[in-house]
Parts: C-alpha cells; structure tokens; sequence
C-alpha cells in the first residue's frame, strides 16, 4: 500500500495538533492533515483527495455526525472513523449506521495508536478492494453489454454450436435469416436434414481446430437467398475447441451487384467499341501503359505484341507527329496542363487514322508525376470530314475571290493571272496554268498565265496534232474534246508522251492533274490546268466547284472580250449590253441589284414573277425589306450588311408577294462594284426552292406515316435495304424476334435473323424475283428458331429501292393450315 492521505478533524487545536503528531510518529509513512472543524473538513475535501477521516464526535457547529451525514450525502465513501472522548453505544450504533468504519474513544486511542493505524490500514484496503471489484464487475458489464450490443446490431448473423451441432446462441440477424432454433440440431433447423450437411464449415472447425468457409442457397420468400459462411472455432481456458461460432452473411445483393457490375463493365466496352473510345493508364514510375480492349483494336494490334510501355505506344505514332505527341504529352506534364491533341497513327498495312488523345496527369505530395489517366478516339471520319469541309471552304473562298477577280479584273491577262494565284495561294494547289488557242497558230496554244512551281512550263506555242486519237499531250486532249481530264494518281501514265501539262512531272512533286476546258461563246478555247500535290487531290466536290469555276473564267473572258470589243465600238457595246439583258431577263432564277439603301435597281422578269408583281414600275426605287417575312428579316438586312461590306453572302428566307403568296427563297449575293472597285449595289441571283422543301417535308411525313402503319398491323413487317440490312422494323417483328425495341434490330444482316434456311440467299437480290412467298424460319435472340410464313416484294421509297418483308408466326399451325396459307 503506498502513503496514505489522512486528515484528523477535530475543534480543539491541541488535541489535534498533539494526535497528528503521535499518529505521524506512529505511521510516518502515512501522511497526516489536521483541520480545526466540520466546515474546514468539507472545504478541505472540496479541493483535495483524502484516503481517511479521523473526526471527533463532539464539536460546535457541526458535530462528527452531521459532518459524516453531509460526507456521505456527497457520495463519497472515504472511510471515516470516529475518535471521540464522550462516546457510548448509542452513538456507536449511530456512526456504523451512517457508514462509519470504526469507533474509538480517545482514551483508548490515546494509549493504543498501533490499533488505529492497523483501523486505518484495513479501511483504507477495504476500501480499494471494493472499489476493484467494483470497477472490474462494471467493466465486466460493460463488455458484455458491448459484445452483446455489437452482436446484436452486426449486419451478419452469428451462431454458436456445441460439439453436437445443437444451437447455443444466435443473434437477432441470424435469427431474422434463418429463424429461431436455439436448442436445436443446426442442420434439423436450418434445412430440415438428420445429419450434418455434406461440406459444413464448423465441422471441419471441429475436426481441425482452423478457419473454414463455405457458400449455401436456400429458398426465401422473395426466392434464391446466397449466404457466405464463416466458422472459427470457441475455445476454452485450456486451448480445447468445445464448440464452433458462425458467421453467415447474405451475400444475395453483393452477387447480384458484382453480375451487374460485369454487365456494366460488358456495357462500357460495347459503348465504346461504338464510341470508338477507349481508355489508358500510364504508371510514370514504373513505365507501364495499360490500355483498354478498344485501344488495342484501334491500333490494330494485341497485347501479347504490345510492349506495353509509352515507347511502344509512340511507335504507332505517325514519324512526321512523334516529335509533336512527345512535346505535347511530356510538355502537358512539366505545365500541369491538359494534354489534347489529334494526331495520326501509322497501321501496319500503311494506313493512316486520326485519333484524338487526351490525359490528365496526377502527382505525389513532393509534386512527382505518378500516372497518367486518359483516353483515345478514332476520330478519322470527323477529321478527314473536317479536312474535306476545309477544302471545300478554301474553294469556295478561293471561287469567290476569283469571282471577285472577275468584276476587277479590266484585261483577260490580269484576270487570268489573279485567277491562277488564287488557286495557288487560297487553294493550296502547287501549280495552276491557264493555256489559250493561240490566235495566229492554227492547232497550237499559248501559256495565258501561270502561278506556283517553275517546271515543266514555257511561253512557246505548244503544237496540237489533228487527230483525237494521237493526242497524247491532255492538256491538248481537253482543248480538242472540250471534255475534262482527271488523273487522280499520276503515277499512272496516259500514253507513251509526256505526262500532263506537256512535260515529265517525276521529281516536280505533282501527284493529281486536272484540265477543265473553257468555252468562248460555245467553243473550247482554253484549258484551265490545276496540279495536286498528293493522288486523290479532286473528289466529286472539288470537280462540280472547279467545273464552276471554269464556267466562271470562261464568262470573264468571254465578258472582258466583250468589254474590249465595246470600248472598239459602241455599237458592239451595244449589242453586248443586249445580249446580257437578254441572259438575265431569260434567266430562270430571279436577278437583282439591291442600292445600299436597300431600294430595289434592277429586279429580271424571273424576279418579278416571283414577287407577283405585274411590271418592274410596282417595284423600282422602293425598299426590298417590305417583302420579307417578318421573322427573317433580320438575318436578310444581315446578308445585306456583309456584302456592302465586300463579303459574298447567301441566305434562305420566305417572302410574302403582292397577292399574300408566300414562298421560300434561296438567294447567293455579291457586292457590284463600279469601275475604281466601290461597291455600288448588291447583286443577288434567288431560286424558288417553295416546293423542294414542300416535297422535303412530305417525305418527312410520309416516312413517319410508314412507321405509323408498320406498327398498327399485327403481323411482322421489315424494311430491308439492297445492303440486306434492316432498315425499319414493326412493333410486332420486335416483339417476335424477341428484342426490346426496334434500335436493336436496326442495322442487323436479314439473313442472321430471318431466312437462314436460305443459306445467305436472298430470292430477290440474289435469285432475281421480283416477289417470294415462302416458309422461313425466324431466329430469336435467345436463339429459339421459329416457323414463319414470309413474302418479300420490292418496293420504292422515297429514292430507293428495298425490300418490304412481312411475316406471319406459323410454328403452332397444324400441317393443313400451312398448307392452306400456303
């Protein structure tokens, strides 16, 4: 026992003084304080711990007893002992009732202070001894309490088994699982058996003393419930197993979320093998790159042959955008930035993708790169789209700067040589020559203008032979046919002669030609010669706008001659004149100068018609906006804005004529520029495209009316195009074919779904009937095979031709019947 705390209270200062040093000498280990009263005690306790109290009986204001009534109404339960000089035996009874430890009076304790220490020695163990035991049952409690909180709040279920099998516990989730079978044979209450469950987790517990788990399915309310069980074995005091604890979860859910799981994953790289997108993880530290499925069939390649590492990567990057991807990524990480770029990859085959790559890079607390997490998109038809859609605006700005160049333009050598530097410097043609008859040299031309590369041309008078069939020269060809020539791929040669344009072109960098003629009044005069740097320069697009711009050329020179043969004589300007009011007002489409305050110059007859006005009086000098449609004024007055600011504009709009008509107009406008190049009215040339958007919206109709009527009848019907791939399906063929909406079966090969007795055959693209009425078989797609009675005829919509498939399930049909429908 270590010092003890012991303080003397009593009234008188001597007595207390002198006991506290006779006590002291008695037990100096003890430590002794002396108090002069019951208030000074309490006081004394509110701000110190004592072990003891040795109180007089007697004393003012407060006596022991009070002073030991208020002690243990504070809930102390020090031990207190009573020294007193008037006791008796009532006040002895008194103070052991009131929770006194003992009782001396101080004669007695005067001459024996051995038997008080000892008194206050046993008191004070006493004391410790309760308070342990107390102490420990309430931890003991608690434990319980906490172990048999958390069994019974635990989410799985917990049992304990004897030896015997026979159920000793089972917490409230055991029991909502399985039921209550405290006192039970486990495998007789569980699942109604006689003997132990072949496989059981806790007898193998038994039998070895380890861990062992095992999976069950029993039948619940809501159907199949999966547990996973746990069993350990209970030991006891000695290390012997004498029973077995299990631990059961319901696991239903989790299987169920790890199915759905796998099927979102299926999901995700079905989305984007159709996304065309898939992802990458690049461990920095350790170089490791792992991709998604859908990477490594855009690449075309596997990951056995993949090195797996950001080298191997970069070795399917095109060698003219190495450099740049590198830069780029490694740049990305130095600034923290996002990487996202579009560049190419090399196929092993030499074909070129396009793929949009982008990251986002993370770092460790020190601010090292750790990985790279991104993505990749096959982005080849949206770049080669965008390429395609850049060509076409650089030719239609290159169109129309040369149109431009044609109301400039004051001389034919000008206008051809600013026509041939747009096609150069807006084009981004190398090379582009005009060459003209040469007049005084019968059957030979001259070398108009030129611009770009200095090769293969020259001034002098290139000689035509007579006859078609010995020109081998295509710039020639044109000029005696009138017919374009296109080569595509210059690699292939057109005849034994030179190659186009009247010299060899190996080493010049020329990879495409083409040759448009151009007609002066009907007659080939000239050829216009565009050169390509790579094959497959001039698709279908780039031919129609440079066939456009041949025509334009051919009417500035035919114009520009016309303006020389005026200003030679006014009469030829006269009849120029004539002659170009004759085109315009014969023009079907309506023609018109607009002024820049937007009243009306000039409108042709084709206009007026439009408009319903019956002469151009009802309209000259007034403002044009009066006619447009309210709600398409603004973008109208916006045209107007941009060509009186030099640009060439086009708009669709509706107008409402003289007579309320309301029709939909297709207007192209240019600026008309005077002579020092003001622009001085707006030249507008405007179609009625009234009825094509009528015809457009009626296919629109007449499409969802077709949807309409193949899902009101019950019977399957199909709409197949010429590719044998279904392009519309009923609710009903749905339905039969076992998918959930008409999206799952859009683009599916006919034969895969539908006839596959046929062998892939098809009796009307194959077989060339124009009608089949025959017994098919439908496959399903869970893969069942139904018998179907189907006719197939071939039918027009719109500007196509398909196949209408109806259908007509015939599998529960006796023999008679079929034959009958048959």
């Amino acid at each position: 026992m270590g010092p003890l705390n012991v303080l003397l209270v009593d009234d008188d200062a001597d007595i207390g003084v002198m006991m506290k040093m006779k006590l002291s000498r008695e037990a100096p280990e003890f430590s002794f304080r002396y108090v002069d009263g019951g208030r000074k005690c309490l006081d004394y306790l509110n701000d110190n711990q004592v072990d003891c109290i040795l109180s007089d009986y007697q004393m003012p204001e407060m006596d022991g007893m009070q002073l030991l009534q208020e002690i243990r109404g504070r809930g102390a339960e020090v031990p207190f002992i009573f020294l007193t000089g008037q006791g008796n035996e009532q006040v002895a009874r008194d103070a052991f009732k009131n929770g006194a430890y003992d009782y001396f009076t101080k004669d007695i304790g005067f001459a024996h202070f051995t038997r008080i220490i000892n008194s206050v020695e046993q008191a004070v163990r006493q004391r410790q001894a309760l308070e342990s035991k107390v102490l420990a049952e309430s931890a003991l409690l608690e434990e319980k309490n906490k172990l048999e909180g958390i069994l019974a709040n635990v989410g799985d279920g917990i049992s304990i088994q004897d030896r015997e099998f026979r159920v000793l516990y089972q917490n409230p989730a055991h029991m909502a699982m399985v039921g209550n079978h405290k006192g039970e044979f486990c495998y007789k209450g569980y699942e109604g058996r006689d003997t132990v469950c072949e496989g059981c987790p806790v007898a193998k517990t038994f039998e070895d003393g380890g861990l062992h788990q095992a999976q069950r399915v029993l039948d619940g309310e809501a159907g199949p419930v999966c547990y996973d069980i746990n069993a350990s074995p209970l030991l006891d005091a000695a290390g012997n197993v004498v029973g077995g604890i299990e631990a059961v979860r319901d696991v239903t859910e989790r299987i169920r979320l790890e199915d759905a799981r796998h099927r979102s994953e299926e999901a995700l790289k079905e989305a984007q093998r159709i996304a065309q997108l898939g992802n990458w993880t690049l461990d920095i530290a350790n170089n490791v790159l792992t991709w998604s499925d859908e990477i490594y069939r855009m690449f075309e390649t596997d990951p056995d042959s993949f090195g797996a590492t950001y080298e191997s990567f970069l070795g399917f990057v095109h060698p003219d955008d190495r450099e740049f991807v590198n830069s780029s990524y490694t740049g990305s990480i130095k600034g923290r930035n996002n990487y996202d770029i579009v560049h190419r990859i090399l196929m092993k085959d030499g074909r070129v993708k396009f793929v949009n790559d982008r990251c986002e890079t993370y770092y460790d607390a020190d601010g090292n790169p750790v990985r790279s997490i991104g993505t990749v998109q096959d982005v080849t038809e949206r770049t080669l789209a965008e390429e395609r859609l850049a060509k076409t605006n650089r030719d239609l700005k290159m169109l129309s700067e040369c149109n431009q160049a044609l109301v400039r333009s004051k001389d034919e050598a000008s206008l051809l040589d600013e026509v041939c530097r747009n096609i150069v410097g807006i084009g981004g043609y190398p090379t582009a020559c005009v060459h003209l008859a040469a007049p005084g040299a019968p059957g030979g031309m001259r070398l108009a203008a030129h611009a770009g590369q200095e090769d293969v041309h020259s001034d002098v008078v290139i000689p035509i032979c007579s006859g078609i069939d010995s020109v081998m020269d295509p710039v020639g060809r044109v000029l005696c046919t009138g017919e374009m020539f296109l080569a595509n791929d210059l690699s292939v040669r057109y005849g034994p002669g030179p190659a186009a344009g009247g010299g060899d072109v190996d080493g010049c960098g020329y990879a495409s030609f083409i040759g448009l003629p151009l007609f002066i009044d009907s007659r080939p005069e000239g050829v216009l010669c565009i050169y390509g740097s790579c094959a497959g320069s001039f698709d279908d697009e780039e031919v129609r706008l440079l066939h456009e711009l041949a025509s334009d050329i051919s009417f500035g020179i035919q114009t520009l001659r016309i303006r020389e043969e005026k200003d030679k004589t006014a009469e030829a300007l006269k009849s120029s004149q004539i002659y170009l009011e004759t085109i315009i007002e014969n023009e079907p489409e309506c023609v018109k100068l607009i002024r820049p305050d937007g009243t009306l110059q000039f409108m042709n007859r084709a206009g007026l018609t439009m408009i319903q006005a019956e002469t151009f009086e009802q309209v000259k000098d007034k403002p044009v906006n009066e006619l447009i449609a309210p709600e398409h004024l603004d973008a109208f007055m916006a045209v107007g804005g941009k060509v009186f600011g030099g640009e060439n504009a086009s708009l669709e709009f509706d107008m409402i004529g003289f007579n309320g008509r309301r029709l939909t107009l297709e207007t192209r406008a240019v600026p008309l520029r005077d002579p020092d190049g003001n622009i001085i009215a707006l030249l507008g040339v405007t179609r009625d495209v009234t009825e094509q958007r009528r015809v457009e919206r009626e296919l629109v109709r007449t499409n969802e009316m077709l949807s309409q009527i193949l899902n009101s009848v019950n019977f399957g019907m199909m709409v197949v195009g010429r590719d044998r791939r279904l392009r519309m399906a009923n609710q009903t063929a749905v339905r039969m074919m076992g998918y959930r909406s008409e999206a799952d079966v859009v683009g599916k090969v006919c034969s895969k779904v539908i006839c596959q007795s046929g062998g892939g055959r098809c009796p009307i693209l194959d077989e060339g009937k124009s009608f089949d009425f025959s017994e098919r078989e439908l496959m399903t797609a869970a893969g069942d095979h139904i018998d179907i009675l189907k006719s197939v005829s071939q039918v027009r919509l719109g500007d196509e031709d398909v196949l209408l498939e109806t259908f007509v399930d015939i599998s529960g049909m006796s023999y008679g019947c079929r034959s009958l429908c048959a």
